[in-house]
């Protein structure tokens, strides 16, 4: 059981570092603290058991990360909300990847209940919302909270936008490419309320797929810096919550590149079915570990099949000798875009590979992790309320195989194009 006495002073030491080291994302070090802690008294205060079962789940030690983060659940009361979240955020994460998605559900929904002032709670609760419930709006607006966070703030010199005035608006880049390459298509609509075009910032990355999105300027983002006093300013991930996107029928239809459009309509129908594939996210990713394969892993997905090209957009990952193609760096997102553009179809994880698809509007599969999701439908997958041409294969448990659903989909639409060559 965990325990509710004061802490000795040996205790607390070994909470302040197993917390150090869950905000490092040293994992490792978590279960080293956490499992003497175990060891030596078969019990832990409910923080550390929440931590320590952050940490077992990306050990894949499942069943006992859903023992320690209920056993928090329990045992922290509702007064201390901040915790009694991170508590319950766990636990349904950790009951999402042993595969019992109804009680993950119920322990996301109680998390998302409590109230609390603290924004870094306030955000946590606003995604869930977003993911488990159609409560898309306070969701959105909960969001907001992030703001709080000197680091994601409006910067000192711009003035934010009241969300009503019909003037030029300046778009803060945030968060992950995926993300950017979603959220670009409430930047026309921006445009469209205000009556001007909008001006972008952000990584140089993105500079040349947004430049060609309507009504979008990039901006130089040096500039910005240097000026004392810019303009009405908003963060790109604010624009559902200005624009009221308060359900999926709000969701404007993705955009992409008029000239990567143009490639998508003109893609030649040769003798072979080119299938663009991509195994492996980001390693900074939070739930990397549950989302990426290996190229071994994923190999299967790409074996010989007579009428079809694979095509590797897995960006600057080494690929086996065995592989039909060879290792592929892309200069930046349009160029990625531009491969994407002549797939018939794409196979992926959840990473930015599959914005970029369901952008161009290209079939695609997406191997999701079981983690709730916003961007995604959840917990069953099928589809994404973002992207029509996407289907969503969710994994049914941490252990799930997903590989061999997905490759008899994939086959199942090639056929008609392979039948046709014949």
């Amino acid at each position: 059981m965990t325990v509710a006495h004061a802490l000795t002073p040996a205790e607390d030491v070994a909470l302040t570092a197993m917390q150090e080291a869950h905000d490092h994302k040293q994992w490792d070090a978590v279960l080293r603290v956490g499992d003497a802690w175990v060891e030596a008294q078969g019990e832990l205060p409910a923080i550390a058991a929440t931590l320590y079962a952050e940490g077992l789940m990306v050990a894949g030690r499942v069943e006992e990360a859903v023992t320690w983060a209920g056993r928090a659940t329990s045992a922290i009361p509702k007064e201390l909300a901040v915790a009694k979240i991170a508590a319950l955020t766990t636990y349904g994460r950790a009951l999402a990847r042993a595969g019992d998605f109804t009680r993950a559900r119920m322990a996301l929904a109680k998390s998302a209940c409590i109230h609390t002032d603290n924004p870094e709670a306030q955000e946590k609760q606003g995604h869930i919302l977003c993911a488990i419930s159609d409560k898309w709006r306070k969701g959105w607006l909960l969001q907001e909270s992030r703001l709080q966070d000197p680091s994601k703030a409006i910067p000192a010199n711009c003035r934010v936008w009241d969300g009503k005035t019909e003037e030029p608006v300046t778009v803060l880049h945030e968060q992950g490419i995926g993300d950017a390459i979603l959220f670009a298509r409430w930047m026309p609509v921006l445009a469209a309320r205000t009556h001007h075009p909008v001006t972008w910032y952000g990584p140089a990355i993105l500079r040349t797929w947004m430049a060609q999105i309507p009504n979008v300027i990039v901006g130089d983002t040096a500039a910005l810096d240097a000026t004392p006093a810019h303009g009405a300013t908003v963060r790109l991930m604010s624009l559902p919550h200005y624009l009221h996107c308060n359900s999926k029928y709000d969701v404007p239809n993705p955009v992409a590149p008029n000239p990567l459009n143009d490639v998508r309509e003109a893609r030649a129908r040769g003798r072979t079915f080119t299938v663009g594939v991509c195994w492996k996210g980001s390693a900074q990713g939070w739930h990397d570990f549950e989302r990426s394969y290996t190229a071994k892993q994923f190999a299967p997905i790409w074996a010989p099949l007579t009428g079809v090209t694979f095509i590797n957009l897995c960006h600057d990952a080494d690929v086996p000798a065995s592989a039909p193609f060879g290792k592929h760096t892309f200069a930046d997102v349009y160029e990625t875009g531009l491969a994407i553009a002549k797939c018939d179809m794409v196979i992926t994880v959840d990473t930015s590979i599959v914005h970029l698809a369901g952008s161009l509007g290209v079939p695609t599969l997406c191997l999701a992790p079981t983690v709730a999701d916003w961007r995604f439908a959840w917990p069953h997958g099928g589809t994404s309320p973002f992207y029509a041409s996407v289907t969503v294969l969710r994994r049914r448990n941490v252990r799930d195989d997903t590989l061999p659903r997905v490759a008899r989909e994939m086959l199942e639409r090639a056929l008609p194009t392979l039948r046709r060559h014949q």
